[in-house]
């Protein structure tokens, strides 16, 4: 996952992402955001104490907000379609 990625899963901007990565910043409105988008403990991002997560644990988070970005992908064309399509792609989905 891209800082960018992460930064926009965050709400902030790449920069400021790459701040916090650094050290440069200290800023912890964001850890619980950062965390979850991580897939990692909040108290272990901020502090460094307790146990440091697997790798395996942050692979799956990366595949789970690449999975989120896709279905809002996917609803915001959904919203476009006129109700005659979309109603054309569900029956086509259910078959």
């Amino acid at each position: 996952m891209s800082q960018e990625q992460i930064a926009q899963a965050v709400g902030i901007t790449q920069p400021s992402y790459s701040a916090l990565e650094r050290g440069v910043s200290k800023s912890t409105s964001k850890i619980g955001s950062l965390a979850h988008v991580l897939g990692v403990d909040a108290y272990w991002l901020e502090t460094g104490e307790g146990q440091q997560p697997r790798r395996g644990h942050v692979a799956e988070s990366r595949a789970d907000y690449r999975l989120a970005s896709e279905q809002r992908r996917l609803l915001k064309l959904l919203g476009r379609l006129s109700p005659r399509k979309r109603q054309a792609l569900l029956d086509l989905l259910q078959e």
